[in-house]
Parts: structure tokens; sequence; C-alpha cells
């Protein structure tokens, strides 16, 4: 784990570091923003779930607002197919369905604590699971769950962290989670903050 954090501060003492500074200052912003903000990086969450961070930054800058919240099903359907949206019948099915929880900021706010909010999240919200629920939550400001996508799974087991889990259930989630709590404390990082580094180890780029 020591190898994994001096990279980590070597990463935090480069250029790369403003562009993480950065990433965490728009989701602070978005933090005070309403619903309708708060809605649309749940869309956002969505659209990247097993597919890529681009794709879902090219959905969520091609649609607004009034196309995740009101456009009929077919319609979103249609338009996300144009973009070239993977599964994009699914994905739209999985919106309309988040509809029933436009409020979400207020959902949010009313646990005592984000992994409580994760919790109830990834099993109220269709096709948000443990991992989307982490980056939403990362997305709206709230920085203390770890995003297990597979470039980080991957980047634990290369050091040895971890095994490389053939599945992911909610226990092992946590699992895997108090060791990069462990990491975060060598790095005096968050967890959303420390998620960049590591993902910028395997892909080279800060996203969201």
């Amino acid at each position: 784990m020591q190898k994994l954090a001096t990279k980590v501060l070597m990463l935090k003492n480069s250029s790369v570091a403003q562009q993480v500074n950065s990433r965490l200052r728009e989701f602070r912003e978005i933090h005070k923003k309403g619903n309708p903000e708060w809605f649309v990086e749940l869309c956002f969450c969505l659209l990247t779930a097993n597919t890529s961070a681009e794709m879902g930054l090219k959905m969520q800058k091609s649609l607004s607002y009034h196309d995740f919240a009101e456009l009929p099903q077919f319609e979103l359907a249609k338009k996300m197919n144009a973009l070239r949206c993977r599964f994009f019948n699914r994905r739209s099915e999985f919106i309309c369905l988040a509809r029933e929880h436009k409020n979400i900021k207020g959902k949010v706010k009313s646990f005592s604590g984000e992994h409580e909010a994760r919790e109830w999240l990834s099993q109220n919200v269709k096709g948000i699971g443990m991992k989307e629920a982490s980056h939403f939550l990362r997305n709206v400001g709230h920085e203390n769950c770890a995003i297990l996508d597979k470039h980080v799974l991957n980047l634990l087991a290369e050091h040895k962290i971890i095994e490389r889990p053939k599945s992911l259930s909610a226990k092992k989630y946590v699992e895997i989670e108090n060791k990069l709590n462990e990491l975060c404390e060598l790095t005096g990082t968050t967890q959303g903050e420390l998620d960049f580094y590591l993902w910028y180890q395997k892909t080279g780029k800060v996203l969201k």
C-alpha cells in the first residue's frame, strides 16, 4: 500500500492536482444548487454505468434537464440513439423511472450520512448500484464514498492490496472501501479526491 500511496502523493504535487482540485470545486458548487442540477448528475451516473465516462459526458452536454426530466421515453431514447449511446432503450427506461426521485437533493439530505444515502440510492433507483451511487454522491459534493470501478479495482489488485473480485456484493464493496480508507489516511485525501488520482494512474485522464 505504501508504494501506491507514494504514487498518489507524487501526483498531488504535480500539475494533475490542479485538474483534480478544479473538478472538486465544480462538485462543491453543484452541492449548493437545487434538485434539477442534482437530478442531471444522477442521470449522468445512469449513463456511465457499464460504459465510458466520455460517453456519459457527451450525453450530459447534449441533453437538457427537460430531456432527462420530462421527455417521453421513446423521444428520449431516439435522442440518445442519435448520440450513439449504448443500450439507449434500457438507459432511457432507467432515467424515466428515476423521475420519481426528481427531488433527489432533499432525499439525500434526509439521511444522517453519505453511506446511508448510498444504501438508499442503490436499493431504490433502478440502474444504480453501489459504485454508481458513490459516483453520484461525489459529483454532488459528498466525498467520503469509494468509487470502485474496474480501473481502481485493477490498480489495487496490481499493488496486491486486494484480490481482484469476480463480482462485488455490498459487503465486499465495503470491505474494499475500508482498504481505501487506509490509503486516504496515508495520502491525506478524501475518497472522492483519491479516486481521481487512482483513475489517472490507469487512464491518464481527470474526467468526472
